[in-house]
């Protein structure tokens, strides 16, 4: 290869930057986006509920629950503990 090729390859492969002409100062406004997507629930929220359905007396809900987390995969002693204690009962 000539020097020549050599140079115009690397002139095309050098990284050009442009200048953008943008003044910091003028921007002094807070951005806040919002979506109309619900988000979905931690693990941590999905457990306090089941929690919550337990404590409440609804045990067959908080049953479901419980099974629906260790079928899952959820590694959490409060999940174990509580569904022991209803199929204890």
């Amino acid at each position: 290869m000539t020097t020549d090729k050599r140079n115009e390859k690397q002139a095309d492969s050098e990284v050009k930057i442009f200048p953008v002409p943008f003044d910091l100062g003028e921007i002094n406004e807070n951005f806040a986006t919002s979506t109309n997507t619900p988000s979905k629930p931690s693990n941590e929220e999905l457990i306090n509920q089941a929690i919550k359905l337990h404590v409440e007396g609804n045990i067959q809900e908080a049953a479901k629950h419980y099974q629906y987390f260790i079928d899952q995969g959820f590694n959490d002693y409060r999940i174990f503990s509580n569904y022991a204690g209803i199929l204890k009962d």
